[in-house]
C-alpha cells in the first residue's frame, strides 16, 4: 500500500530546528478522509516543502 498525507498531518522535518510541524497545504480536489492530499511542493508549518512522493494525484 502507499503511504499518504494530508492536510493537517504531522510532519518532522529534517532540518534543525524545525521540529515537528503540520502540514499547511495540499490539493483542494484530491481528498483522503474528507481532508486535502499533501503533495510534492506543498509546505509544512516550518516553512519547508515536500520533496519526496508525487506531485499530482
Amino acid at each position: 500500500m502507499i503511504s499518504s498525507a494530508r492536510l493537517g498531518d504531522k510532519h518532522v522535518c529534517p532540518i534543525p530546528g524545525h521540529g515537528t510541524t503540520p502540514i499547511d497545504s495540499a490539493s483542494t480536489n484530491v481528498n483522503i478522509n474528507f481532508m486535502g492530499s499533501a503533495r510534492v511542493g506543498d509546505k509544512c508549518g516550518c516553512g519547508a516543502v515536500i520533496t519526496t512522493g508525487f506531485p499530482s494525484i
